[in-house]
């Protein structure tokens, strides 16, 4: 019972680790990914028509395209490739789509200086992706495509992956201690609770012996209530075998006076008979 308790709380405070674990870890790559939304947005405005970008309205927000910075932003399309500075530039993964892209949608001339989204070309999705970098840490990366007239564009801006792992990690350890301690303090607490609450059981144990052993004829009534029940059955059962019992002891016992009588008469006629002396020593 004991392991079964722990085994079931060991597997409790997992799953609450790893639940826990995986909300801090959305919830700070939320943040990321929106500060890699914000400049892509703003990448989305700068690409012409004509698949080019204006490096006028390509601005550069607060931590992209500082010298030695882990952040950056790349644009690829028909009329080439444009990036924030970084060479070499970091290979992108991205998941690949599981149903073909429909074709691209030509705006309008009064639409194409919009933004992306409602009102503008059309609600564009992000996708998320991993990358490394020259010393083989992780990167992170969101990115659009955005159609033009000469064909689709893809925009990815690139953010360092210990953004969200270093806040994650500071949180983990002090919550997996916590959770150790607390399953420390459950196991401690199911075997206190385990220790006194089957003891009622062990002097059931006790007084169920000493009835067997004929010290004493019951059990004793005083128990928890949730023994209650189980006592007055064993009562009950002992009750029931001692009333048995006495009834087979009156049956012998009838039995031998019923042939004690012609046992008695059949002895008297052997003597009456002159019968012999080892005969009649074998019936008396």
């Amino acid at each position: 019972m004991l392991a079964i308790a722990a085994l079931s709380t060991g597997i409790a405070l997992l799953f609450a680790g790893v639940t826990i674990g995986h909300v801090l870890e959305r919830f700070v790559t939320r943040a990321l990914d929106e500060r890699l939304d914000a400049q892509v947005a703003v990448l989305a405005r700068a690409v012409r028509p004509d698949a080019t970008l204006d490096r006028m309205r390509a601005i550069d927000l607060p931590e992209f395209g500082e010298p030695g910075s882990d952040w950056s932003w790349q644009v690829e399309g028909p009329a080439g490739r444009f990036d924030s500075g970084i060479t070499p530039p970091p290979t992108i993964s991205k998941p690949a789509p599981t149903i073909p892209p429909p074709p691209p949608v030509l705006p309008r001339n009064d639409e194409r200086s919009l933004p992306p989204g409602p009102g503008g070309h059309e609600d564009r999705q992000i996708h998320p992706g991993e990358a490394r970098d020259r010393r083989g840490e992780r990167l992170h990366s969101r990115t659009m495509d955005v159609a033009t007239p000469r064909g689709e564009v893809t925009i990815t801006a690139i953010g360092p992956r210990r953004i969200v792992e270093e806040p994650l990690r500071e949180a983990m350890i002090p919550l997996l201690g916590s959770l150790a301690l607390l399953g420390i303090g459950l196991a401690v607490a199911t075997l206190v609770q385990l220790r006194f609450g089957l003891r009622p059981l062990r002097d059931l144990r006790t007084s169920l012996a000493a009835v067997r052993a004929g010290t004493e004829r019951h059990v004793p009534a005083d128990q928890p209530g949730e023994l209650q029940p189980l006592v007055t059955e064993l009562n009950a059962l002992i009750d029931q075998n001692a009333a048995g019992l006495a009834h087979a002891r009156q049956h012998v016992a009838n039995l031998a006076h019923g042939l004690k009588t012609p046992l008695a008469a059949l002895s008297l006629k052997l003597a009456e008979a002159n019968a012999d002396a080892d005969v009649r020593d074998m019936v008396d």
